[in-house]
């Protein structure tokens, strides 16, 4: 027959049939050898890091984020803590002598008790700036203190003067104050660094951030400031709180998951113990194997990993469902549980390689992202393929060499007519409306296009968290309160030491930022060096505003300069490099989408190619940077990361069945659920950001799974009648259960992630949810559209093959089992 199996198709099956039928004969070794497998990588599990800050994204290498590593060693870590207190009830507001009092023992508390700050910034200790005769006295409140009212007030009027407080340390009604903490450390550090007692390790609560964050609630938590409403945010309590939810919900939603799962698979196996614990155990090693490997790499649990635990699951529990389904039928034909195992892996082991293979291919195409959580997750996922593979054919079978055999059982029930007559009636219901339903689908695709012409690629990481996190709360209050809590820097390099004290470098600086802040109110608050030598200007000159300008002397800067570092003036380290020849214009703008400030960006080059700099070169920096340079590569990441993986699927496909135009024909209704879904997101306003970036190649996956089992079976039914149509109806009887179970469970397992508390995680459980159910109906009701109209198996014949079981054949042949 034309369409005959490749040799090295039926040697695979036969390979597959062997192993299981050694798994069966060795099932105490099997089981051993996981055992010992899942303890060596659980020891391993326990070992590996969280990493959920936003340099995570970025490969060392990366030269946006090396710019990033020149700006801290320049200027320090730019993660704070940033702490808003509501002063409106209090009379005098933020210079209210009891709130002041309280402020400064605060202060000093998160100064003295949370790890890893460097400073700590509020209105007790910002600098006053006085002049007595020549000299410049730099002091602080705390220094004055204890202060009547009436001195208090006069003295703040010296800090409301101050630019670089005002919308930081206090809002322009007084109504609102601020602290800021500047801490010494990225979550980007090496371990050793971020340690805080080297004794307990690297337990995730002795890390930065979450030790420093875990001190600082517990200092809020004294009765002192009970009556003072503040709202906390910043880089650390965010990362802590991604981290801390991240581990919780892996825990809480994970186990109910999983048991939505057992309860459908006890369901549709009819209570068959083993047939619900087999999968479970599978997806739960495999998911141990990975977070082990990804340890053993030296790598961390970062962003990408929220989405491991659904892969696994997916995959563990698609080749289990299917080896497990065809078993229990084989197991009633036979009585010998053996040729049941050898029939069942023989039938299905090489389609489960198959799938598998099609989905590493498709996250080791992730792997060229540059983007690190990512291709960091392309790896690990596709070795965790690869292990829930391995366990579902190994270790399923010592699950399966347990159950009862037919002999000893009670007598089965009988299948449940409702699914097979479901299937039959799908099956005929396409053969019979074959036009009108590539009809639909064709205006389906042709509508979906429409919406992805509308798909907005974007990122904001706020967003990455639903209304119901109290940091994200506090985050959007203080953003739209106080200055913006996104950080943008533009990086001045006079290439010159000491060059940023020449008068017209500064002009130049002052004119930038001017500039800069004429996009309020994207721009909260911009500041530099420039405001530190007007205020200095104008102190030494009788604090006449008409001085609020910079000197015209090189000399006299910096001899203000010199001055106020004698006197003891800390704030000019945020601004400059120790040799002067740096200078940072800090931006605080809105948490807003990262396409904002990547047109915010590149306006201000438009604006520099019409008035360019001749004192300094300017380069973008900080964190605001990264984000602007994450857009470029979630753009590259969706069309050119999924582009790869279509070609190299196609490609596998086309070996598989030796056949470019199988290969061809089965990728239609694989990218239909990609297209629906991207097309709906974009009808919708649904912003395409990294976080959604792994459902276009899971859904791939996972589509190209439920095919290649269809088609194999399709093909083979083909090759026993001869018959496209019977063969297909054949094919879904068979396998359709299957795959109704596997997308079943998993749709109502992801519809559990709609509980987290990371709109991340919602959506992403949302979106594939759909995709699956999408992918299933294609494979049902289109895929055998195309495959009885293209007649990919050769033409048709009247003659059949001869029902022998493998196993048999084997015998008969005289091969070893």
């Amino acid at each position: 027959m034309q369409s005959s199996r490749k040799p090295w198709f039926s040697s695979l099956n036969t390979t597959f049939a062997k192993l299981a039928a050694w798994s069966y004969r060795n099932r105490w070794l099997v089981g051993a050898v996981s055992l010992l497998i899942l303890v060596g990588c659980s020891y391993l599990a326990q070992q590996v890091r969280t990493d959920n800050s936003f340099e995570a994204f970025f490969d060392e290498s990366d030269p946006a984020y090396l710019a990033y590593q020149v700006h801290q060693e320049n200027f320090g870590s730019d993660e704070i803590i940033y702490l808003m207190y509501d002063a409106s009830g209090y009379e005098h507001g933020v210079f209210n002598r009891e709130l002041v009092n309280k402020i400064q023992d605060l202060t000093a508390e998160i100064d003295s008790k949370v790890p890893f700050v460097r400073r700590v910034m509020s209105v007790t200790n910002a600098e006053l700036m006085m002049v007595d005769g020549d000299d410049l006295i730099i002091s602080s409140l705390d220094e004055e203190m204890p202060l009547s009212q009436k001195r208090l007030l006069e003295l703040s009027n010296s800090l409301k003067k101050r630019k670089l407080y005002e919308g930081n340390l206090y809002s322009k009604d007084l109504a609102w104050g601020g602290i800021l903490v500047e801490m010494s450390r990225t979550s980007t550090d090496p371990l050793e660094k971020i340690q805080f007692d080297p004794e307990k390790g690297s337990a995730m609560d002795n890390l930065y951030p979450m030790v420093s964050n875990a001190v600082l609630e517990d200092i809020l938590q004294n009765p002192k400031y009970a009556d003072i409403p503040f709202s906390v945010s910043g880089d650390v309590p965010l990362n802590a709180a991604y981290n801390e939810i991240l581990v919780d919900e892996l825990g809480s939603l994970g186990v109910v998951c999983l048991l939505i799962i057992a309860v459908i698979l006890g369901v549709f196996f009819r209570g068959n113990l083993i047939a619900v614990i087999a999968p479970i155990g599978v997806v739960i090693l495999s998911f141990v194997m990975t977070v082990a490997f990804i340890e053993a790499m030296g790598w961390h649990l970062d962003m990408g990993f929220g989405i491991a635990p659904v892969l696994l699951m997916a995959v563990g529990i698609a080749h289990a469902v299917h080896i497990t389904s065809e078993f229990l039928i084989l197991a009633r034909r036979y009585e010998d549980r053996e040729k049941a195992l050898y029939e069942t892996l023989y039938l299905v082991g090489t389609p489960c390689l198959l799938t598998s293979i099609t989905t590493m291919v498709g996250f080791a195409s992730m792997s060229l992202t540059p983007i690190r959580t990512v291709a960091h997750a392309g790896i690990y996922m596709s070795f965790g393929v690869l292990s829930a593979f391995f366990l579902s054919v190994v270790l399923l079978t010592f699950f399966l060499s347990f159950m009862k055999s037919p002999a000893t059982r009670r007598p089965a029930k009988p299948a449940p007519v409702t699914l097979n007559n479901l299937l039959s009636g799908c099956a005929q219901f396409t053969l019979n409306n074959s036009k009108k339903l590539m009809s639909l689908f064709l205006v389906v695709l042709a509508v979906s296009f429409w919406g992805i012409s509308k798909l907005r690629v974007d990122s904001n990481w706020l967003m990455d968290f639903t209304d119901r996190v109290p940091v994200k709360v506090d985050a959007v209050k203080i953003d739209n309160t106080m200055t913006g809590l996104n950080p943008l820097a533009f990086l001045l390099d006079t290439k010159k030491e000491g060059g940023i004290k020449n008068p017209e470098f500064l002009k130049e600086l002052e004119r930038l930022q001017a500039e800069v802040e004429t996009h309020f109110p994207l721009v909260r608050k911009s500041t530099s060096i420039v405001d530190l030598v007007k205020e200095l200007n104008q102190s030494m000159n009788n604090d006449d505003p008409a001085y609020y300008r910079i000197p015209d002397s090189r000399e006299l800067i910096s001899q203000y300069l010199l001055v106020y570092e004698i006197s003891g003036g800390e704030d000019l380290r945020s601004f400059v490099s120790e040799d002067y020849s740096k200078a940072l214009l800090q931006i605080r703008a809105q948490l807003v989408y990262a396409s904002e400030l990547q047109s915010f960006e590149q306006q201000m080059n438009e604006y520099l190619a019409a008035h360019r700099l001749t004192e300094s070169e300017k380069s973008t920096s900080g964190m605001g940077a990264l984000l602007i340079t994450l857009l470029t590569y979630i753009n590259f990441s969706q069309i050119e990361g999924l582009t790869i993986a279509v070609i190299a699927i196609t490609l596998v496909i086309s070996v598989i069945y030796g056949s470019l135009k199988m290969g061809l024909v089965s990728m239609i209704p694989n990218l239909g659920p990609i297209i629906v879904v991207a097309g709906l997101m974009g009808l919708y306003g649904v912003v395409l950001d990294t976080t959604k970036l792994f459902i276009a190649t899971i859904a791939l996956g996972i589509a190209v799974d439920d095919t290649i089992h269809l088609v194999t079976r399709f093909r083979l039914e083909f090759q026993k009648i001869g018959n496209y149509r019977q063969a297909y109806v054949n094919a879904v009887q068979e396998v359709g259960r299957a795959l109704i179970i596997t997308t079943l469970s998993l749709v109502l397992g992801l519809c559990v992630l709609l509980l987290s508390l990371m709109s991340a995680q919602v959506w992403f459980g949302l979106l594939l949810a759909l995709a699956m159910v999408l992918a299933l109906v294609f494979d049902i009701f289109i895929m055998p559209i195309l495959i009885i109209g293209l007649k990919p198996f050769g033409p048709e014949l009247a003659a059949a093959l001869p029902a022998v079981s493998s196993y048999d054949s084997a015998q008969m042949k005289g091969d070893e089992l």
